[in-house]
């Protein structure tokens, strides 16, 4: 199987491209489909410049998980390689860091790791930016560690303590840090913990899991971890037969029942998500399937899909 079907000129593919990554709120919300992928990676070699904020990074990131660009981190690796000059840097690393834990190599996202350890833990954003930082770890497990982390959490909580009772601000300021150590850490583990046991599985093993940890039923939810294992499933798909994870899909379409269709938006949606991610395996919908498909309403955002809407 193949990423995408390649549907748009150079011309077209860089302007969709320009209007999804530099288009700021107004942009479209999903990944443009269509682009040849080598054209991805000179799009991005070519306009992620030092000069780019943390949002184009962010989306950048989004359209190389797409299209699995890892050919582009050696043009990212340079500025990981000290610490951030300002707040507005310390965003543009810590998605950098992303970038390495999602695309790169082992060695590569354990230097990633080590940069976001020793560099961007320690620095005074680290605290305000915390959903930004439990969001990097989890993206760069099975390389780091959270200990750092959740020992810059517990300082800040030990260090706010003592004041917490001389003032309406001293109390807000240590609860929220202390709704971080004893909310955020513990879920952020359970969620590093849940990616490393799908890691250590075999493919077979983990088909069903994967499938419905995409469409949102697995026994851990996440928006990052669905598309994470979505990925998994097409790395599978393209080294060995994309079949397997087409009838799972196809499974799923089947179990949807007919009368809830245009009545329930939840169902409606898995409905179309999982007949998008079959469509995207290779999977030719039946006569009964294309019928389910034509009562559901509810639009979704799927990963696992080259249509272009």
């Amino acid at each position: 199987m193949i990423i995408t079907r390649v549907r748009l000129t150079e011309q077209e593919g860089r302007a969709a491209l320009e209007k999804y990554i530099f288009g700021g709120h107004y942009g479209p919300f999903r990944v443009p489909r269509g682009v040849d992928p080598p054209l991805v990676s000179r799009f991005i070699v070519e306009k992620m410049n030092a000069d780019a904020d943390d949002e184009e990074l962010q989306k950048t990131l989004e359209v190389m998980r797409f299209y699995e660009s890892a050919d582009v981190l050696p043009h990212f690796a340079p500025r990981i390689a000290g610490r951030p000059s300002d707040g507005g840097d310390f965003k543009r690393q810590a998605v950098i860091c992303q970038m390495f834990g999602d695309l790169g190599q082992t060695a590569e996202a354990e230097r990633a790791a080590d940069h976001f350890n020793q560099d961007l833990v320690p620095r005074a954003d680290a605290i305000p930016l915390s959903a930004l930082m439990l969001e990097t770890l989890l993206i760069l497990a099975p390389a780091g560690t959270l200990q750092p982390f959740e020992a810059r959490i517990n300082e800040e909580v030990s260090r706010l303590a003592p004041a917490q009772r001389s003032s309406e601000a001293a109390m807000m300021a240590h609860d929220k840090i202390a709704a971080i150590q004893r909310n955020e850490i513990p879920r952020a583990r359970r969620l590093i913990e849940f990616k490393k046991k799908l890691l250590l599985q075999k493919p077979p093993e983990r088909l069903h899991p994967l499938v419905e940890l995409y469409l949102g039923r697995g026994k851990m939810s996440d928006p990052y971890l669905q598309n994470w294992g979505a990925r998994l499933l097409r790395q599978e798909a393209m080294t060995t037969d994309p079949k397997p994870a087409s009838d799972e899909f196809g499974k799923v379409v089947d179990g949807v029942p007919m009368d809830a269709l245009g009545q329930d938006p939840k169902a409606d949606a898995l409905l179309l998500r999982a007949a998008r991610a079959m469509e995207y395996f290779g999977g030719v919908p039946a006569a009964s399937q294309l019928e389910k498909i034509s009562k559901a309403k509810t639009a979704t955002q799927n990963f696992l899909d080259d249509h272009d809407s």
